[in-house]
């Protein structure tokens, strides 16, 4: 992780520009303080797209440098199957807030802060573009990632010790979802939803991803994903190759 350009974020008055150093220290006081009686709780939001899986892959290593045990849970795994959002005229939505087990998040987050563990949770593939009948043991852990679209903080704050949001320019984040589409598709499993579309010409194809992003995840973003940064701690500012550039704390 490496931070260049440090600048003033004039619209969030709550949060101060930090360094890469300053970032890195925040992490290391969680280590220090992470024991067997308190667990570590760090959240990493941001819009679809946003690189969330492969900063969550850093944090966990750079966690485990530090000789801490580490466990990664994906909110994609807290997802209403296909058929449960075709059956709620949902499909549309999914990837809002309402096609989320939310409850069922709060109860695991819950159980981990308690020391409540194993938990069995399921497992979400893009390449299924579904939940598949895996699971995932959530096993005792130093630190706990939550991964994925946060669900207004103020409901998850009892458990969340640090809570991290990947921003970047919203056209940047755009490109990054019709390149991360196009990749599914090649990947796509045959009972997939998405395989349907190896077949598509380019320019159908073009309005396919023009449509989910304009008429779904670009609404999602901005009721649901982007209320999230300012009830951030830490704001991590990317530019359209995917590097921080900037880094915003909340003021303490």
């Amino acid at each position: 992780m490496t931070c260049v350009n440090k600048t003033k974020m004039n619209s969030e008055a709550a949060f101060e520009s930090i360094s890469i150093d300053a970032f890195t220290a925040r992490l290391d006081h969680l280590v220090e303080t992470t024991n067997d009686k308190k667990v570590k709780i760090i959240s990493v939001n941001g819009s679809v797209a946003a690189g969330k899986t492969t900063f969550t892959e850093q944090l966990k290593a750079y966690f485990l440098e530090k000789h801490k045990s580490v466990q990664v849970i994906h909110t994609d795994s807290f997802l209403l199957s296909n058929k449960e959002l075709a059956e709620r005229n949902l499909m549309d939505k999914k990837g809002f807030p309402v096609t989320y087990q939310q409850a069922k998040i709060r109860s695991v987050l819950k159980q981990i802060a308690m020391g409540d563990v194993p938990i069995i949770v399921p497992q979400y593939s893009h390449a299924a573009y579904n939940i598949v009948e895996e699971y995932q043991f959530i096993e005792a852990a130093d630190i706990y990632i939550i991964e994925g679209i946060g669900f207004k903080s103020k409901e998850y704050s009892n458990w969340i010790d640090l809570s991290l949001f990947l921003d970047a320019k919203i056209e940047n984040i755009g490109k990054w979802y019709r390149r991360r589409f196009i990749k599914n598709i090649s990947l796509a499993k045959p009972d997939s939803i998405l395989k349907k579309y190896e077949k598509y010409p380019e320019n159908r194809l073009k309005k396919v991803m023009d449509h989910n992003w304009n008429e779904v995840n670009l609404i999602n973003y901005y009721e649901n994903i982007l209320p999230e940064k300012s009830q951030s701690d830490i704001i991590l500012e990317k530019n359209e190759v995917h590097k921080i550039v900037n880094i915003y704390s909340r003021k303490r």
